[in-house]
């Protein structure tokens, strides 16, 4: 098969993705996201805490006890905040779709030993 149709199925496969109502849901809760400042913020945050506990961890420094506060404290806020449950879910979602598209690919595939 020449490379022109490979790339057009591939665009055509894209097409269906993008109209996915997962694919749509995922945007629409991101742009939520974005106006909310405060669920924005908060997200900012916790992954900065993460951030800074992996590289802790890394480097094997000691994680002071307020780092570890900090961190359970902002993970409840996160998980307690609907906006961010509802992004959490979608990108599941959408997630699982991608993966079920890869197997979908990888399955006509055959990559011998």
């Amino acid at each position: 098969m020449p490379v022109d149709e490979i790339l057009k199925l591939a665009e055509q496969l894209g097409e269906a993705i993008a109209a996915d109502p997962r694919y749509k849901a995922s945007l629409d809760i991101q742009d939520k996201l974005e106006k909310d400042q405060e669920a924005k913020k908060l997200l900012e945050e916790y992954n900065k805490q993460q951030i800074k506990i992996a590289e802790l961890e890394r480097d094997m420094k000691p994680i002071e006890p307020e780092d570890k506060r900090r961190l359970e404290d902002f993970r409840t806020q996160v998980t307690s905040n609907e906006l961010i449950k509802e992004l959490s879910a979608t990108r599941f979602e959408f997630a699982n779709l991608m993966r079920q598209v890869d197997e979908a690919i990888q399955s006509k595939l055959r990559i011998e030993d």
